[in-house]
C-alpha cells in the first residue's frame, strides 16, 4: 500500500471487483486485460487524477486474490496479465474489497486527509457460486447511505438482476465485451465527479 501522507492532495479510493472466473475465458479475459491495460496507462498519465486516485484490485476465480493493495495511481506498476480459471466466488471477493475501503476511510481520517466518496466497481459474466447476497446487502446498503459509489457491470448482459441488488442503480451491461470504452468512460467519470471532501 502507498504512503498515504505523501501528497497533500485530496483522495479517492477505488476497488475494482473482477471475474477471472472460467466463464471469462478466451476473448472475454483477453479484452478485460486490454482494457485493464489501457486503464493503468491512462490513470497514470493524468496529473491530477494520478496524484488523487488510489486503486486496487481484487480477482475472483476459483479463489478470491488482492493482486493490488490499494496503491496511489502514480505509482501504479504493470499489472500482470489475468488468467481465467474456476467459479466465482463474487461475495466473497466483495466482501474483501468492502473491507480494504474502509480500512482506508480509516486511514484517510487518521491522518486529516480530505477524501471523497469511495468507489466499488464489480465486473462479472455468471452468477456467483458462493453466497453473495450478504456481500450485495452491504454494498447496496453503503450506496444507499451515499457511503460508496458502487458500479455493477454485466458482461454481455448475464447477471443484470444479480448485480443489480450490489447498488442501488441498475447495473450496466457491457456490450460485445468493449472493455476499454468502458474503462475510458470511468475515468471520466471519476474526473467528472472530482474529489471533493467527504
Amino acid at each position: 500500500m502507498g504512503n498515504i501522507v505523501e501528497s497533500p492532495a485530496p483522495r479517492c479510493a477505488c476497488m475494482l471487483v473482477l471475474d477471472t472466473s472460467s466463464s471469462m475465458s478466451g476473448s472475454s479475459i483477453d479484452e478485460l486485460n486490454a482494457g485493464l491495460a489501457q486503464f493503468v496507462d491512462e490513470i497514470r498519465r493524468d496529473e491530477f487524477i494520478s496524484c488523487s486516485i488510489e486503486i486496487g484490485i481484487i480477482i475472483a476465480g476459483g479463489y478470491v486474490t488482492e493482486i493490488l493493495p490499494i496503491t496511489p495511481a502514480h505509482q501504479l506498476g504493470a499489472i500482470e496479465p489475468l488468467i481465467a480459471d474456476g467459479d466465482l466466488p463474487l461475495g466473497w471477493a466483495v466482501n474483501k474489497a468492502l473491507d480494504r475501503l474502509d480500512a482506508r476511510m480509516l486511514e484517510y481520517k487518521n491522518t486529516g486527509i480530505a477524501y471523497g466518496l469511495p468507489w466499488l466497481v464489480i465486473i462479472s459474466s455468471e452468477a456467483p457460486a458462493d453466497e453473495w447476497q450478504t456481500a450485495a446487502d452491504r454494498a447496496r446498503e453503503m450506496a444507499l447511505k451515499r457511503e460508496l459509489i458502487v458500479i455493477p457491470v454485466s458482461v454481455n448482459g448475464k447477471i443484470v438482476a444479480t448485480l443489480s441488488t450490489f447498488s442501488s442503480q441498475p447495473a450496466k451491461t457491457l456490450k460485445g465485451l468493449k472493455f476499454r470504452e468502458f474503462f475510458k468512460w470511468f475515468l471520466k467519470r471519476i474526473s467528472s465527479v472530482g474529489i471533493k471532501e467527504h
